[in-house]
This record gives structure tokens, sequence and C-alpha cells, in this order.
């Protein structure tokens, strides 16, 4: 792994082509096996084999079903986690390499989370009573009660912390930290997020798995176009990920809200976009920026024309998003959550007739009840099963203006507070 010299974002020297052998023999290959081949291409020279084939085993243990729910149209469901969202998968690889770097460590690992929701939860779900960890979780007021039911409620090691403002200021305070030499002196830091490269390269192992799926549900696959819920943009750099490595896909939908972050990078190639994010149904993708969208200018060379002919994208505003989830669930029983519903509008909207459409589902609908609650069929609300235990509680273990030297004063007055205890 290289890092730009600036101490941007990590990226791979080099994207590995996966054998024809190996696509050739997709058909029938359990999870954990395929997991395991793709990721020794990626991490071969930085995790020792069996490491790596342990954590494979289990994060393969989290299944992701597709489903056909129309004619030529296909579910994947990358729900079935812990935490009944797409970051369970990533998370947990994650957290498994975090640990095992750090294992035999006397000095406790202080990991710091940004977060609107689902990829805090599943960090957080992956690091819970770690003796070797101590996680803090940022998130901005304002964050759905459904999210914080997993944050604030773990407690043990996990530090639920609200900020008084946006996103993004919490990320930023997140780095003015990293970049605070007296705090690192005194505490070791480090990052687990959707932006985290040990998150995103295992996810590129999903896709194949769904290409291997459809193969053998003899789908006839011919032109797959893959529609991926698009905020922060980690899903749908994953799934780029895994086409340059050969994955045979022919195109890739970013499906955005009305937020259209990547829209507008893919649009103009700017990375840099002003302004902040505003509040939608799919409220996971509310982002006016991401951090990821340099990765894609270093993978594409700055070839925005050949980025394009990749990936296309396209937006779903709120208005539509309910017509999406009532008609297909009115159609073909199946109920789609808000980020969902946006995929399925952006594939119908841009897959030719003939080819097979593939729309990728981050989450289980219970994971937006409040929003589901709005949507009724024939006069009735929508049937959401609710999954994840409700063990809502009230109040974060701080409440900080998104300040950084507010945030600096907790993380001092906790690591003293754990050196008297380890004292």
């Amino acid at each position: 792994m290289t890092e730009a010299g600036d101490g941007g974002l990590y990226m791979p020297e080099i994207l590995p082509t996966v054998p024809k052998a190996f696509l050739n023999n997709l058909a029938g290959m359990q999870m954990k096996d395929m997991t395991f081949v793709i990721n020794s291409l990626l991490f071969g020279n930085d995790i020792d084999s069996q490491t790596l084939k342990d954590i494979c085993d289990d994060v393969a243990k989290i299944p992701m079903p597709m489903k056909m729910i129309e004619p030529g149209i296909y579910v994947l469901e990358m729900f079935h986690g812990p935490t009944k969202t797409v970051k369970d998968f990533g998370a947990r690889f994650l957290t498994n390499i975090l640990r095992s770097i750090h294992a035999g460590s006397d000095d406790p690992l202080n990991v710091m989370i940004a977060t609107t929701g689902y990829s805090g939860c599943a960090i957080a779900n992956g690091f819970h009573n770690y003796e070797g960890a101590e996680v803090f979780v940022l998130y901005p007021k304002g964050t759905h009660h459904n999210h914080l039911e997993i944050i604030n409620s773990l407690g043990d090691n996990i530090h639920a912390i609200e900020v008084t403002g946006s996103i993004d200021d919490c990320r930023d305070m997140i780095s003015k930290a990293f970049d605070d030499r007296q705090l690192n002196e005194s505490m070791l830091l480090t990052s687990a997020n959707s932006s985290n490269i040990g998150y995103l390269l295992p996810m590129s192992s999903i896709y194949f798995h769904m290409y291997s799926q459809l193969i053998t549900q003899k789908a006839q696959p011919g032109d797959i176009y893959l529609s991926i819920p698009t905020g922060n943009c980690g899903n749908l750099l994953s799934a780029y990920i895994a086409k340059r490595m050969g994955l045979p896909v022919k195109r890739l939908i970013a499906a955005c809200n009305s937020n259209a972050c990547f829209h507008h990078y893919l649009q103009t190639g700017e990375t840099t976009i002003k302004g902040r994010g505003h509040k939608t149904l799919a409220y996971g993708m509310d982002t006016p920026k991401s951090v990821n969208l340099s990765r894609f200018t270093e993978l594409c060379k700055g070839d925005m024309a050949a980025l394009r002919r990749d990936i296309v994208s396209d937006i779903c505003p709120d208005n539509e998003i309910a017509h999406v989830i009532e008609d297909v669930y009115t159609r073909t029983g199946y109920l789609l959550d808000p980020h969902s519903a946006i995929a399925y509008r952006c594939l119908k909207n841009n897959m030719p007739q003939g080819a097979t459409g593939v729309l990728v589902a981050t989450a289980h609908p219970s994971r937006a009840e409040e929003v589901m609650c709005n949507f009724v069929k024939d006069g009735k609300k929508l049937p959401v099963r609710k999954i994840p235990a409700k063990t809502y509680c009230a109040r974060p273990e701080a409440v900080i203006p998104p300040l950084y030297p507010a945030l600096k004063k907790h993380l001092k007055y906790y690591g003293e507070q754990l050196l008297r205890n380890r004292g």
C-alpha cells in the first residue's frame, strides 16, 4: 500500500487481475474460499496466509443472498449481518485486521470514527468488548434514533460522543486529532470507517460472489448492470475495484439521492464540492462530500472519459422513493428500503432491454423504520419487521461543541482516567 506524501488516503500500488480460471470456476464456489482468493490477491504481501484465511472464514459467515424480484432484475441483499446493513462485512474484516495487528500490545488502541449511523454502528459492534481497544464514535446532533439504539447502548469500551454540529465537523475534528503531535504521543490513535482501505478492499470480493450466484442460478447474465446506493461512495468504489480486477460487469450505476455528490463529480471532475448536505429519506447517503472521490481519480489516472464508460450516475429525489417502494411491493411482494429504492429506480432508468440488472440492498427496511412507517399500500402501513433489538439508550457519554479543543479535552480526560485505572 502507498500513502500520499501529504498524508492523504491509502491506495494499492497495483490492482491485481483475477485469473480467468478463477472466473470460470466461480459457480458453486463457497463464499469463504472466494473471499480468500480475492483478498489474497489484495493483501497477500501484508497479512500472513493463515491469519487472512481465518479472517475470511469469519466474515464469510455473513450471508449475501441474491433474489430475483422480477424478470431480469435481482436484489443482492447485503444486510444480514449483526447491525443489518452493508457495513457489517467490511467492518468485521477491518476490526479483525486491527485486532491482529494490535495483538500483544500493552498500549490500548484508540479507534476514532465519525458517522451518521451505519458505519459507526457496524464498527462499534465489531469492537464491542474487545479488551485492547477503546472506540470513540462521533456523530452529529440529529442522528436518527434508529442508529443511536446501537451506538449509545453498547457502553463498555464504546464511547458515544454527540457533536452539536454536522458530520463534516465530526470528520474535521478527528482529522485534527491525527495531526496533533502532542495527543499522538500520549494516545495510540487509528481510524476505522468506511473510508479505511482495510474496509474498502475486502468489500470487492462480495461482487464476485454476486456474479457466482448469477451463474449458479443459471441467470444467463449477459451484460450486467450493477446499481449501487451512493453517498460517501465506499460501496461503489469497492465495486469499481472489482470491475478493474476483472469482474465481468458491463456498467456500474451510481444511484444517488438529491445530495448527488458522486453525480456532480462524474459530470465535472471536481473532487471538492462546496456546501453542506441536506436530509433526505435515504439518510445514510446524506453527504455533499466524499473523501473517496480522489480514489476514483487515482484509479482512472485522471481519465474521466474512461471512468464515465465504466460508471454512469443518476439521481432519485425523495418524491420518487415512496412511489418506488410502494410500486415494487405491490407488484412483487418485495420490500425495499429507501436506499435500495433509489438503486432500483436508477437501475430501471439506465439498464437497456435484454440486460441483467442487479441492485444492491444496503440496509434492512427495519433500519429505516422512522421513514418506512410513512409508506402505505391500500391504506395500510407496509410490513416492516423490526429486527434490531430495541435497546435505545437516551444519553451519549458526552455532548460537545463542534470544536477540536472540546474533543481533545475529552480524549485527554479519558486517557488520564484509563492510566489511573491501570495503575
